[in-house]
Order: structure tokens, then sequence, then C-alpha cells
């Protein structure tokens, strides 16, 4: 479970629903080849979570996608 406390509430930002807990909304997901972003809202304030992929050499034929 990923999680963040804004004003005083707790927000759900990646996993399962947990009592008291708020669910945070994902506006946008954006997939590239060595990245995969999230935009979500907690409240009023907005995050963003970004994870690294490293590429592997032998799988070079997907570092020419990107998805939105």
């Amino acid at each position: 479970m990923i999680a963040a406390r804004v004003d005083g509430t707790g927000y759900i930002l990646q996993g399962a629903q947990r009592a008291n807990y708020t669910v945070s909304n994902v506006i946008a997901v954006f997939i590239t080849p060595t990245r995969t972003i999230f935009m979500i809202d907690a409240g009023p304030v907005r995050l963003n979570l970004t994870y690294l992929t490293p590429i592997e050499v032998s799988y070079l034929v997907f570092s020419q996608f990107t998805w939105h």
C-alpha cells in the first residue's frame, strides 16, 4: 500500500482500501519504455508518482513504443 496524509486526512494512492483512509483519484497514467507515471489527486493536492524501469538489451524492440 502506498499512502499519503494531506491536511490530516489519509489517502490511499495505490493498493487495497483500508479503514480510516480515503481513496484517491487517478487522473492520468503515462507509460513509456523506461517510466510509468501516475498523476493522482489526494484531496487538494495533485501527486506525481514515477516508477523507473530499466531497459534490457535483449528487449530493445520495446523501447520504440510509447503508450498514453
